[in-house]
Formats: C-alpha cells, sequence, structure tokens
C-alpha cells in the first residue's frame, strides 16, 4: 500500500511553527501534567512543555507548547504556536494559530480569529467551529466541516469538504487508495479522528464562496447538491509525462561528477599544495590506521553535531528560564552558526576533499617513478587527474561504487587525523657534531 503525499506543505508549516520570536516578558511552565484553571489569568506569554498540557483558563499573551496532549479549552488572546501528538482546540484563539501534530482537531465552537496554519496526519474542523481567516494545511487527510471566512489551500492525500468556505479552495491531492490509511507505528492517538476517503470528496452541504480548484489523478466526487459560487476546475498531475522522461545519461553524470572534483582538486594543489600532499601522504603511509580513524572521525562529527543542535536549544531554554531572555537570540544565532558550520565541514570534505585527497594518493602511487622525474606541478596534475579519473569510474560500478564511496570518505577523514597529529609532533632538531 502507498500514498503518494506532497510535503512542501508539511516543510513550510514546521518551518512557521519554529518562527516564534521569544520576549522578556514570558511565563515558563513545565512538567508531566500543565494546567492553566478555568479561572487562572496570565497576563503575558506562555511557554509550556509537558506530556499533558490544558489550557483551560486565559492567556493574554502567546501560547507558545510542546508536548503528548494538547487542550486549548479556554481563551488565547494572542498567537498560539503547538505541537504534540493530539492537538485539540475548543476554546478560542483571537489571532493565528499554528498547530503540528499526528492528531489536530478544532471541535464545535472552537474559534481562530486568524489564520489556521497546520501540518499532521489528520486535521478536522467540525460543524460550528470557525476559522477568520486563511486555513493552510499540509499532510494525509483533512476533513472540514466548520466555517473559513476567507480561502483554503491544502496538500494531502485526502480532502473532504462539508462546511462553508467563503473564498477560494484549492487542494492539491495526491494518489491514494481505498485501502485506508497507512498504519500507526507506536500507541493510538488518545483524539478520534475521521475515516476519510483518498481524493477529493465534496459533500452536500459544502459552500464554496469562490472558486474551487483542485489537482488530483481521478475526478473528485462532488454532490450536486453543493454549492460553488465560482468556477470548478480540476487538472492532473504530470505523472505520466516525468515517467515517460529518457532515462539520464550515466556518462553526462560521470563527466559532471569528474569535472566538479577535478576543479576543486586543482584549486587545492595550487594554493594548499603542501597540506593536499600532505594528507595524501599520510594515507599512502598508514591506509589500514586511516580506515580506522576516518570511522572514529565520523562518527565524532555526527555525536558534536546533535550535541552542538542539543546545546542550542537547551541553552536557549534555560536561558528564558533564569529570565536572562537578552541571551537567548545570542545563544540561538551562535548555536545555529555553529551547527552549520559544522554541517558545511563535513558535507565539503565528505563530498569533495576527501575524494581529491585519495585521487592523489591512487594517482601518486600509480605514477611513483614516473612522477619523480616530472617537475612538481605536472606531477601533481597528472597524479589528480588520473586518480580521479579511476575514482570516478570505479563509483559508478553497482555496490562497488556504494563500498568505494564509504571507504574514500574513511580514508579521506584519517588521512586528515593524521596529517594533523603530524603538525602537533615538532620536527627532529638536526643534531651536531660535539668540538
Amino acid at each position: 500500500m502507498t500514498h503518494s503525499v506532497p510535503v512542501r506543505c508539511v516543510v513550510v508549516l514546521l518551518a512557521l511553527l519554529c518562527c516564534v520570536p521569544w520576549t522578556q516578558a514570558a511565563t515558563f511552565r513545565s512538567g508531566e501534567e500543565v494546567v492553566v484553571a478555568q479561572d487562572e489569568v496570565i497576563a503575558d506569554d506562555l511557554y509550556v512543555a509537558g506530556d499533558k498540557i490544558r489550557i483551560l483558563g486565559t492567556v493574554q499573551g502567546d501560547v507558545i507548547g510542546f508536548g503528548n496532549q494538547v487542550e486549548i479549552g479556554g481563551t488565547v488572546e494572542g498567537t498560539l504556536a503547538v505541537g504534540g501528538q493530539t492537538v485539540l482546540v475548543t476554546g478560542k484563539v483571537a489571532n493565528s494559530a499554528r498547530l503540528g501534530g499526528q492528531v489536530i482537531k478544532l471541535a464545535g465552537g472552537a474559534d481562530v480569529g486568524g489564520d489556521l496554519m497546520a501540518g499532521g496526519f489528520s486535521l478536522e474542523c467540525e460543524p460550528e467551529s470557525r476559522v477568520g481567516r486563511d486555513l493552510f494545511f499540509g499532510g494525509y487527510q483533512m476533513l472540514l466541516a466548520g466555517q473559513v471566512d476567507r480561502n483554503v489551500a491544502a496538500g494531502c492525500a485526502a480532502a473532504e469538504l462539508r462546511g462553508q468556505v467563503e473564498g477560494d479552495v484549492y487542494l492539491d491531492v495526491g494518489a491514494g487508495n481505498n485501502e485506508g490509511p497507512p498504519p500507526f507505528f507506536g500507541p493510538p492517538p488518545p483524539v478520534a479522528y475521521p475515516q476519510v476517503a483518498t481524493g477529493v470528496t465534496v459533500g452536500e452541504s459544502a459552500r464554496i464562496g469562490g472558486n474551487f480548484t483542485y489537482s488530483s489523478p481521478d475526478e473528485g466526487r462532488v454532490s450536486p447538491d453543493a454549492q460553488v459560487a465560482g468556477e470548478t476546475s480540476h487538472s492532473r498531475p504530470a505523472v505520466a509525462a516525468a515517467a515517460a522522461a529518457p532515462p539520464r545519461n550515466p556518462w553526462w553524470a560521470a563527466a559532471r561528477r569528474g569535472i566538479s572534483l577535478l576543479v576543486v582538486g586543482l584549486l587545492l594543489v595550487a594554493v594548499c599544495p603542501r597540506w593536499t600532499l600532505g594528507v595524501a601522504d599520510q594515507v599512502r603511509q598508514k591506509p589500514l590506521a586511516s580506515l580506522g580513524w576516518g570511522a572514529v572521525m565520523l562518527a565524532l562529527l555526527l555525536v558534536a553535531f546533535v550535541l552542538l543542535f542539543l546545546a542550542t536549544i537547551l541553552g536557549s531554554v534555560l536561558a528564558g528560564l533564569v529570565s536572562l531572555g537578552d541571551l537567548v537570540p545570542v545563544v540561538l544565532v551562535v548555536g545555529s552558526l555553529s551547527v552549520l558550520v559544522l554541517l558545511g565541514f563535513g558535507w565539503l570534505y565528505t563530498a569533495y576533499l576527501a575524494q581529491v585527497v585519495v585521487g592523489v594518493t591512487a594517482g601518486r602511487t600509480i605514477f611513483r617513478q614516473s612522477a619523480a622525474t616530472a617537475t612538481p606541478l605536472v606531477g601533481r596534475v597528472l597524479a589528480l587527474v588520473v586518480g580521479l579519473l579511476l575514482l570516478v569510474a570505479l563509483s559508478y560500478i553497482p555496490v562497488v561504487g556504494l563500498i568505494l564511496g564509504l571507504v574514500v570518505v574513511l580514508l579521506g577523514l584519517g588521512g586528515l587525523w593524521h596529517w594533523w597529529q603530524a603538525q602537533r609532533v615538532p620536527a627532529a632538531e638536526p643534531k651536531t657534531a660535539m668540538t
């Protein structure tokens, strides 16, 4: 069973969910179960984290929270940005709501004054629920039985309209089948969700005040009693044209890869000859040790990335908890830059620099005799060209290419480790004859 679900909406929604401003005046709460009682009023922004989050009172600012079960039954006078396995809204949100979760539900009587941006497995807007502006959704299924005062845009595998939309409706619905939704991995959600048939369904009670535009492999199931004030248009995704396109030429792909590596290699040989040849010599002299230390270096890079990411998140949260709000943007900027620098180094070295170093090693090994009689520049370039040609050719052999790619990365990282260790040991001073 396969389901094609557009993911670009989910990526945008998650990015929007993370873009939440930090403020100095805020209330922080966390625990196994966090409850804002019905008669409680929080006069500023609320940052909350816990397994179960229930906001039944009034928050006069924004609410930003992450938990397993999130329930908004009171009033949020600012913006709501929460994520969890289930997100249930039964109360009122004065501004926009950004919701992410496995199951998201606006119960009857729920009111979102601004936009609703949601991403997850299931979004359900029950009858008597209301979205005051636009609704955006990306995920697997959507059931819209409430009211949206402006437009609806969604990308999913299953969409059903039963309610009222004052503006336009645009749906991008991927291919699916009628075997039901994909199975959940983990405990079932505590909030019930509907079973929406794949494709597009417009019920008899649906009212659309503008145009109805949808993209789907199949015609939608539109009730004759449904009312669409504007035009209805259906288009099919250009899957057939993409499938019929001729396969990419592997020779051209190999040539492009070889040219890219050659350009990087020529720059390294010309600008950093001592470093390039030094790392290559370490690989040639200690191949097995380089493989072992390369595995260690690769593991350390992954661990360092995870630790930097967690330290950035934890540092910003701790700065907020101890009322050092001015440090929060500093921690976020410094931490994010550190993560980006580490990612950039890892990508650049494993994708290009390691290939160049091992290519030079292979070339110098092959031409160990003729390269010695040539000028230094000619010998380096000749070794680089021949070594890279050999690596690129072998990399396009099935199975062998995958193994070779891993070996090249490990050799390159291990050679870098040995070269760095060699630089730390000062050269031995020449002994002078005693007179």
